[in-house]
C-alpha cells in the first residue's frame, strides 16, 4: 500500500529517519473556494485566543520563538485549520472549543511560541488547500507526510501511525485483510490514504476476477461512522487511533476489524511560506518531548504506541 520512512528502533519506541521520502497517495488539491468554515477557539482557554509565556527558565537562553517568522512573530497570532478526527482533533460537545492530543500539544507548542491560535473547521479536502492559500498558516489534523504533500506544505512530524477496519457490531463479516474487501462496500474519509489504497486494492479483486469495492468517499470521519451505523457501507477503513477509539466510545455499536500493520509517520502541516514557523514548532515540539509533555499528552488519550523521539521539519 505505502513505502515507509526508515525506521530505527531505541529503547522505549521508534525513531523516524526522514531522509527517505514517504510515496502514498495523491493530496486533493482544490481551487480554495470559499469555506463554509466555522471559527472555533483553542481549548487551553476558557474562550478567545489561546496564549502563553514562557517561564524564567525559558527566558534564560534561545527559545523555539526566536525561530518564529518575523511577520508572524509580529502579529503574535495564527490560524489553524482542521477536520474532526477523534481522538486527535474534534469538538467538545459545546461545539465551539477543540480538543483532542494533537490539539493539546499544538497550544502547548503555541505557548512555547508567545503565540496565539484560532481554529477553523473545514473539510478534509480543503485544509491542505487553505494552508497551501494562505487561508491558515498549519493544520493540525494527523496527516500522513508524503512526497506529494511535501511539493506544497511542510510537515512537523508528531506521531506514527497505521490504518484499521471496523464494522458494525451485528456484522458477521470477516474482514482481516485487504483482500477481503472485494464485493464489499467500504466508507472512508476522502483525500485521506484510506481512500487511495481502497482504489488500488479494487484494481487488485477485479484483476484477479473478482468483484470490485464499493467505495464510498464522506467529506468528516462522522459520516464515515455514521454510514457503518446506519447500513449503507458494510466496512469502515480510517486511521488505527481512530477506529480504536471509536469502539472503545461506542462498543455497543461498532467492533474492530483487521489492522493493516504499514506504519508511517504523520504530522502537523505547515505552510511552506513560512519555514521560521515550521522550524520553531519542531523546536518547541523537541521541548514538549524533552520534558515528558509529548508522552504525557499521548497517554491520557490512549495513544501512547505511536510516539517518536524526536521531530525535524518535513519539506
Amino acid at each position: 500500500m505505502r513505502a515507509m520512512h526508515a525506521m530505527n528502533q531505541t529503547k522505549g519506541g521508534p525513531t523516524v529517519n526522514y531522509r527517505g521520502r514517504l510515496k502514498v497517495r495523491n493530496v486533493v488539491r482544490l481551487s480554495c473556494a470559499p469555506l463554509a468554515a466555522m471559527l472555533v477557539t483553542a481549548a487551553l482557554t476558557a474562550g478567545g485566543w489561546s496564549s502563553g509565556t514562557a517561564d524564567a527558565n525559558e527566558r534564560s537562553g534561545p527559545t523555539p520563538a526566536t525561530l518564529v517568522t518575523a511577520s508572524i512573530r509580529k502579529s503574535g497570532k495564527i490560524v489553524a485549520i482542521t477536520t474532526p478526527y477523534p481522538p486527535a482533533e474534534f469538538l467538545e460537545k459545546t461545539g465551539k472549543i477543540y480538543t483532542g492530543w494533537e490539539i493539546q500539544l499544538t497550544n502547548a507548542i503555541v505557548k512555547l511560541l508567545h503565540l496565539q491560535v484560532s481554529y477553523l473547521t473545514a473539510t478534509n479536502t480543503d485544509d491542505i488547500p487553505s494552508v497551501e492559500s494562505g487561508r491558515a498558516q498549519i493544520s493540525p489534523g494527523s496527516w500522513t507526510i508524503t512526497a506529494q504533500r511535501e511539493k506544497i506544505v511542510q510537515f512537523v512530524p508528531d506521531f506514527l501511525a497505521g490504518t484499521q477496519f471496523f464494522l458494525s457490531k451485528s456484522s458477521t463479516l470477516k474482514v482481516n485483510s485487504k483482500t477481503a474487501l472485494c464485493g464489499l462496500s467500504v466508507a472512508v474519509l476522502a483525500a485521506t490514504i484510506e481512500a487511495t489504497a481502497a482504489r488500488a486494492q479494487t484494481k487488485k479483486c477485479t484483476a484477479a476476477g473478482k468483484a470490485k469495492i464499493d467505495i464510498q468517499d464522506y467529506p468528516t470521519e462522522a459520516a464515515v461512522t455514521l454510514a457503518i451505523e446506519s447500513g449503507r457501507a458494510q466496512v469502515g477503513w480510517t486511521g488505527s487511533p481512530q477506529a480504536e477509539y471509536l469502539v472503545e466510545q461506542q462498543p455497543t455499536k461498532f467492533k474492530l476489524g483487521g489492522k493493516d500493520f504499514t506504519i508511517a509517520p504523520l504530522g502537523i502541516v505547515v505552510s511552506k511560506h513560512l519555514p521560521g514557523l515550521a522550524k520553531a514548532m519542531a523546536a518547541a515540539m523537541n521541548v514538549l518531548i524533552q520534558k515528558g509533555t509529548y508522552a504525557r499528552t499521548l497517554k491520557r488519550w490512549g495513544v501512547s504506541s505511536g510516539g517518536i523521539h524526536h521531530s525535524a521539519v518535513v519539506k
